[in-house]
């Protein structure tokens, strides 16, 4: 497969390098680039500049219809956007076994001991609780900043906590009391894997821009209310 990233900081380099290893070609283009007839020549195109730029670029890619990722958020406030193509929202957190695999318990809690952006962190907790039991009831936040951030969403009785707590060093993540290293790259790794499934077969992903942008939306009408 062939790869347009657009974006050349951390998280366009990281799954321009994921995909190099698969055996991919990639290209890596800047935030200046302006989309052309020239798309066409790839098999799809990864989204990776600043999440406020997102909405206008994906207008600007929409009349060529490639297969299209975008790193989380696919926008910082509310607007409309559609893009009649398949697509995917970068939502790796659903790939972490310590998330994806504990469905039997009613209360799920989650530390996520490491630096990162409050918004940006909760939209991956947002997804997850999405994907298990729909769309949240009730979302509580607790503190904010950086230095100690929780948030409770809840729905007919399920509870899902989340906790942010910065920790630069040897990051861990704790499920249930019970500490895990991360392995990021693991998971950045599924969800390379899984968009090129989609794209390879031509099949819609699990998470596309419509869905992502509807939660997105939830999630900024919940912060306004905070």
């Amino acid at each position: 497969m062939k790869h347009l990233v657009i974006g050349s900081g951390n998280m366009g380099t990281h799954h321009a390098a994921i995909l190099t290893d698969l055996g991919d070609a990639v290209d890596m283009v800047d935030l200046e680039f302006q989309p052309s007839r020239k798309l066409l020549a790839y098999d799809s195109v990864l989204l990776c500049t600043p999440a406020q730029t997102h909405a206008g670029m994906i207008r600007r890619l929409a009349k060529y219809r490639r297969p299209l990722f975008v790193e989380k958020p696919v926008f910082t406030k509310a607007e409309r956007v559609d893009y009649d193509a398949i697509s995917m929202v970068a939502c790796n957190w659903r790939w972490c076994p310590h998330v994806a695999d504990n469905d039997d318990s009613r209360t799920d809690r989650i530390i996520c001991q490491y630096p990162g952006a409050v918004f940006l962190d909760l939209i991956h907790f947002v997804d997850v609780f999405w994907e298990k039991f729909g769309c949240p009831n009730i979302l509580i936040r607790n503190g904010r900043g950086l230095k100690w951030w929780s948030a409770t969403m809840a729905k007919g009785g399920r509870r899902f906590l989340a906790t942010i707590c910065p920790m630069p060093d040897n990051p861990l993540t704790t499920y249930n009391d019970r500490a895990i290293h991360k392995t990021p790259c693991s998971m950045f790794e599924e969800q390379m894997l899984s968009w090129r499934f989609f794209v390879d077969r031509g099949t819609e992903s699990d998470n596309p821009i419509s869905k992502a942008a509807k939660r997105t939306a939830w999630l900024l009408r919940q912060d306004r209310r905070h």
